[in-house]
């Protein structure tokens, strides 16, 4: 997951300098999750690229993207045990989203942007899905978009490690 959050970031670092926004990646522990590298690629640069957008109504200075990557508990869905997950927090200073701009968010063609589709947000929580996760955004001051996937089981990573030595 790291490495996701490296390349992706890396691509931003020019663009958002030149916007004066100031991208922070904290540091973050080594989790790997069974998901498709394009896919989660792609999500991550529709969350920076929105957070980039909605820091440029602030004056410079107050421009600010924070990245964070942390496991967290496992849950219970469905009366299944589940193992952690990862989660990936994207945080900007804009203005945030409203109680009624998040009931609507994720629906198809829903935006916020005058230029916006509607779509970057609905594909990417979709794909998140599909690999088990989820997509969401909190409803604050400032922009809060956070994923979780499920955690690789140690055994699930080991057999993987073994395999792909061979």
């Amino acid at each position: 997951m790291n490495q996701v959050v490296a390349d992706v970031s890396q691509q931003f670092l020019g663009p958002m300098r030149e916007q004066g926004v100031v991208l922070t990646i904290l540091p973050a522990p080594a989790l790997a999750v069974q998901a498709d590298r394009l896919q989660l690629e792609l999500v991550l640069r529709n969350l920076l690229a929105n957070a980039m957008e909605a820091v440029q109504e602030q004056p410079a200075g107050q421009r600010h993207v924070t990245v964070t990557v942390s496991q967290i508990a496992a849950q219970r869905r469905a009366g299944r045990a589940r193992h952690g997950c990862v989660q990936l927090s994207v945080e900007d200073s804009g203005k945030g989203i409203s109680s009624a701009q998040a009931m609507r968010l994720f629906e198809p063609f829903v935006s916020s942007k005058a230029s916006g589709l509607g779509l970057g947000l609905v594909l990417s929580r979709a794909m998140m899905e599909a690999h088990g996760g989820s997509l969401w955004a909190e409803v604050a001051q400032h922009g809060i978009f956070r994923l979780a996937l499920p955690l690789v089981r140690a055994e699930e990573q080991l057999n993987t490690q073994v395999n792909n030595a061979t």
